[in-house]
């Protein structure tokens, strides 16, 4: 629980320890589902930043919303999220983000999706 391991998949089928497996030589979208309330979000994304990878993550776009702000206690969340590189969960920003060679993390599911 405190120390997750990743394994992914080489070209030829074998299982490996590490995230040597995914592709880093074109943009990918991984898929996955909402555990532990979403305490996972932040393990993945640091096991690709250790191999000096990035991942977007998608993000409900309620937390783009302008009006928001004023909502929420300082520091907002809202500005992490955009700080650290999400995009809002709609198609034209997902086109757009991997069309320019970036990976997005998709968690599907919550509010009426």
């Amino acid at each position: 629980m405190t120390s997750p391991v990743f394994l992914s998949k080489m070209e030829g089928g074998k299982i490996v320890q590490g995230l040597s497996g995914v592709p880093n030589d074109r943009p990918i979208l991984l898929v996955g589902y909402h555990m532990l309330m979403g305490l996972e979000l932040s393990l993945l994304v640091s096991a690709f930043l250790k191999e000096d990878r990035v991942v977007r993550g998608a993000a409900h776009p309620i937390l783009f919303s302008p009006g928001l702000e004023g909502d929420l206690p300082e520091p907002s969340f809202n500005d992490d999220v955009i700080i650290f590189g999400a995009l809002p969960a709609r198609n034209k920003s997902f086109i757009k983000a991997l069309a320019s060679g970036h990976s997005i993390l998709l968690y599907p599911g919550g509010a009426r999706e």
